[in-house]
């Protein structure tokens, strides 16, 4: 079993291919990874294991699983994966300081430049962000729990192929001038489009903290339109303002998505495109639709739902959760 961080460097650097690499309980402090190649992925685990930041580059093959990630100081994300490939993370808890406070802390896992990486089956908590993607292509984020956030649970730019699949929001606690979102697409900053996006059956509900935005995807240049995006089945329960909003897209398809809005006129929760192109809108559920300056726009079995009680969420949610297994 490797107990220190120079153990580990030696261990990586023996390796093949295909191994796993234990450690044991301890601090793991300035891990950097760099043009590691393997063609079968090495595992690194341990239980009890504290990485207080890592960085991986120009590296493939690597998972990390049954880890924690734990950050002590505020700062930008402490884990970063650039110009990587086939990297793994699988069953690792990501948090700032547990003390109920997620404003102020780290962002968790940057992934840059890179492709074919998966975060899944982890939890997320008091950080300013979750996971951050740019300029990458074939991402996989599933099944991951993001709670007691700042501002963002996942936010993407210029990225192709990504899938955000079965992933849990709640309990955002966002401080004045943030724009917190569970899901958040952005093109400011970039010169590419994001595309080959699909966003599917995650649930975000506002559980004790403050109201968000959904999934919101919005080309912030006018000029980079996201292209071919399927936002379906997904659920909001009571998030609040802007539960699903593409604006600039083209080849459109929002579909089967339920939205539930808390009483309150500041409460509503809407599905909204705007600047689109081959927009499709099916049997979805919201207290309200809106499309402007919509070119080809097919809508069909859309309805419009009534505000639920705040006090009966928990009920509401526990019953669709219990649909969705």
């Amino acid at each position: 079993m490797i107990d220190s961080v120079a153990e580990l460097m030696s261990a990586l650097e023996r390796s093949r291919g295909g191994e796993v690499i234990s450690l044991a309980p301890g601090t793991y402090p300035g891990i950097a990874i760099r043009d590691f190649q393997r063609n079968v992925p090495v595992i690194i685990t341990g239980q009890g294991a504290y990485l207080p930041g890592l960085t991986i580059d120009r590296s493939s093959g690597l998972t990390f699983t049954k880890i924690e990630f734990f950050v002590p100081n505020p700062g930008q994300f402490s884990y970063r994966v650039n110009r990587s490939n086939n990297i793994s993370f699988d069953g690792v808890y990501v948090h700032g300081i547990l003390d109920g406070k997620p404003q102020g802390k780290p962002s968790g896992i940057s992934i840059t430049y890179s492709s074919n990486i998966v975060v899944k089956n982890s939890t997320f908590e008091q950080l300013r962000r979750g996971i951050g993607v740019a300029s990458s292509e074939n991402i996989k984020l599933e099944g991951n729990r993001f709670k007691f956030m700042q501002t963002d649970g996942v936010m993407v730019s210029s990225t192709s192929g990504i899938l955000i699949y079965k992933n849990e929001f709640s309990d955002f606690f966002p401080t004045e001038g943030d724009h917190p979102d569970a899901i958040q697409f952005l093109t400011s900053g970039t010169d590419k489009p994001s595309k080959k996006i699909r966003i599917t059956e995650n649930i975000a509900w506002r559980g004790s903290g403050s109201s968000i935005q959904g999934i919101f995807l919005r080309d912030e240049k006018k000029t980079l339109p996201y292209e071919d995006v399927e936002i379906s089945r997904n659920i909001l329960v009571g998030t609040g303002y802007n539960g699903i909003v593409v604006a600039g897209g083209v080849n459109v398809n929002i579909s089967e998505n339920k939205l539930l809005s808390y009483n309150g006129k500041e409460n509503q929760n809407w599905i909204m495109v705007k600047r689109g192109e081959g927009v499709r809108s099916y049997n979805n559920a919201a207290i309200k639709f809106g499309y402007v300056d919509v070119v080809g726009l097919d809508e069909r079995g859309n309805k419009h739902n009534k505000p639920i009680s705040e006090q009966n969420a928990d009920k509401i949610l526990s019953e669709i959760k219990l649909k969705m297994r």
